[in-house]
């Protein structure tokens, strides 16, 4: 899959999301953060670490979700919203306790239509077919962090503290 392609997918489906589960936010704003989630995912990510001065070693361990953090600040840089700024800074590891654009950017990266792995084909067609609700959804994000905290480990990989964390929160306060 292209990442053009992705893109366009997780702004079609954080449209979507915002319509029909948080219709007063901002269309603008999700677009905004669906658009730029990836924006620094195909570069280098250690020399970006570098530049916006990140030393975080457990990101330097989840090389996957990098990219998010520096596309955070690259934005941030750019003068971009705070929500913007988050929506795509947590879009890979969620956070406890999640703004309503950050589980829109989350969700949507995760059940985007041109996702073929069974898990986010599951995920879409979870939220396509349940009713619109914040619960829902919030159910939806602790099944993504699960089926991604579980993926990571069957490939024996190194899980972000943020996002054990988060799967936690949503699965003790959410459900």
């Amino acid at each position: 899959m292209s990442r053009v392609h992705h893109v366009e997918g997780v702004i079609s489906a954080a449209e979507m999301i915002r319509r029909e589960v948080f219709p007063h936010l901002d269309k603008d704003e999700v677009y905004r953060a669906a658009l730029y989630h990836d924006h620094t995912k195909e570069m280098d990510q250690l020399l970006l670490m570098e530049k916006y001065g990140i030393s975080d070693e457990e990101l330097k361990r989840s090389p996957a979700v990098i990219h998010a953090f520096t596309a955070a600040e690259f934005l941030k840089e750019k003068g971009e919203d705070e929500g913007v700024i988050n929506a795509v800074r947590y879009h890979t590891t969620g956070r406890p306790d999640m703004t309503e654009i950050e589980k829109i950017i989350f969700v949507a990266d995760y059940i985007e239509e041109n996702r073929e792995y069974e898990t986010c084909k599951k995920a879409r067609n979870t939220y396509l077919q349940e009713e619109k609700t914040v619960k829902n959804l919030d159910k939806l994000i602790y099944t993504i962090l699960k089926n991604t905290v579980d993926h990571l480990k069957e490939k024996k990989s190194y899980v972000h503290p943020l996002t054990t964390e988060t799967m936690k929160w949503y699965e003790n306060d959410k459900r």
